[in-house]
């Protein structure tokens, strides 16, 4: 007997393996359970409706699940399907920190160290010793 969310229930088994899509559902229900900032919405508790929004939304076996600054829980207002690049884009840009220096005696503020050593043809080793001294 099928349960709710078994993927044989909804036809997303093909060849006897699951879907990507069921794949993808599957893992954002263990990420969430495993951290306290992303709960999965009440309607996408039932991977049918997942399934439906996912379709009308963008989702391709090429794109990857991605939540708005990286932060919030799984809902459609949060959520939208990316290419693997830009939900790392987004990722690496909700993580950067916020860096002040002096430099002659005034502050040069900017985020993100290793775009700022690159930009600048700066050393990150050695920005980030003075950073930290």
């Amino acid at each position: 007997m099928s349960k709710l969310g078994d993927p044989l229930t909804h036809g997303d088994c093909i060849g006897g393996k699951t879907t990507r899509l069921y794949g993808c559902w599957s893992s954002m229900k263990t990420r969430s359970k495993r951290r306290s900032d992303c709960e999965i919405c009440e309607n996408w508790q039932d991977y049918l409706k997942y399934k439906e929004w996912s379709l009308l939304n963008g989702y391709t076996d090429l794109m990857v699940m991605s939540r708005k600054g990286d932060k919030g829980g799984y809902s459609p207002e949060n959520s939208s399907w990316e290419t693997v690049e830009k939900n790392q884009e987004e990722a690496n840009e909700s993580n950067k920190k916020d860096y002040t220096y002096w430099k002659d005696g005034k502050p040069v503020h900017f985020r993100g160290l290793k775009e700022f050593c690159k930009t600048n043809n700066l050393n990150r080793s050695h920005m980030t010793a003075i950073m930290k001294s």
